[in-house]
């Protein structure tokens, strides 16, 4: 868990401002915030988690895909019915289409980490995933919810795209990345 102290002071930067979106995105949130009120409550949360544990971030985050990727199916077609009897991943993934072509890293195995790391904190009988798994699935889970938001309030996706390759966040991402894939450790900064 040491090993993880350096990136929990990171800071990140906004990825639009009020310019990008105007009062129409504020008019948007509102109702973002009302349509997808179950999702966006245990999400925008994880702003008040300071000092919580890896495991209770990636629980909450968890939860909240889940109820955001079963609001999706349904804005998409599905019967409520099929909405929740997708799999994890299937939920999931819903959200991570959502916006696709605008991360800067590959979602394609975000969802089955997202649903490994969660199992491996709810489930006692689990074997716990690496600390580092987890910490990427969260902060991949971070930067597709903003990008969600973003997308949802009107940011230009380019606009949106060059945020993501700059912001800090996507850059521990990619750090964090290359040290799973080498089996290494980061060092303490």
């Amino acid at each position: 868990a040491t090993a993880l102290h350096h990136y929990r002071g990171l800071n990140s930067d906004f990825l639009f401002h009020y310019g990008d979106v105007g009062s129409r995105g504020v008019s948007r949130w509102l109702d973002l915030s009302s349509k997808f009120e179950r999702a966006l409550t245990p999400l925008v949360g994880l702003l008040g988690l300071a000092g919580a544990s890896l495991d209770a971030r990636i629980a909450q985050v968890s939860i909240g895909f889940e109820m955001l990727g079963y609001d999706l199916l349904i804005e998409a077609g599905a019967s409520k019915t099929k909405a929740k009897d997708a799999a994890f991943v299937g939920q999931v993934g819903a959200v991570a289409e959502a916006v696709e072509g605008v991360l800067p890293f590959s979602a394609s195995e975000f969802s089955d980490r997202l649903r490994r790391t969660y199992v491996s904190v709810k489930h006692a009988d689990k074997a716990r995933s690496d600390p580092l798994e987890m910490y990427l699935a969260y902060r991949q889970s971070i930067q597709i919810f903003r990008s969600w938001v973003a997308l949802r309030l009107g940011v230009p996706k380019a606009r949106l795209k060059t945020a993501l390759e700059r912001d800090p966040i996507t850059q521990h991402i990619h750090q964090i990345s290359r040290e799973l894939e080498q089996g290494r450790i980061p060092a303490l900064r």
